[in-house]
């Protein structure tokens, strides 16, 4: 017969190696999203009298975030701003 103290070592072992294992998997997922460095950016965009976006010359009413994301890449590309990369490597810089 397991002795109640054996149980209760054994069930604490288990819970304490559930627990390491489930945070070094949400921090290794957190680690890994792709983050942007900060980089400073500016944008337009025309509006109606409503506060519409109006259309560009293709047609289309670009939101806000998409204009931010363009002129970022725009950034990026002309070498004014770093790249996005991945959260852990900010933690090791």
């Amino acid at each position: 017969m397991i002795s109640p103290r054996a149980r209760l070592t054994r069930q604490l072992a288990a819970f304490a190696i559930t627990f390491v294992a489930l945070t070094v998997v949400t921090l290794g997922w957190f680690g890994a999203q792709t983050v942007r460095p900060d980089c400073v950016v500016a944008i337009s965009r025309l509006a109606d009298g409503t506060g519409h976006a109006r259309p560009d010359a293709e047609g289309r009413a670009s939101t806000e975030k998409e204009l931010a994301d363009r002129a970022y890449q725009q950034a990026v590309d002309s070498g004014r701003c770093e790249p996005p990369r991945a959260r852990w490597e900010q933690w090791v810089d």
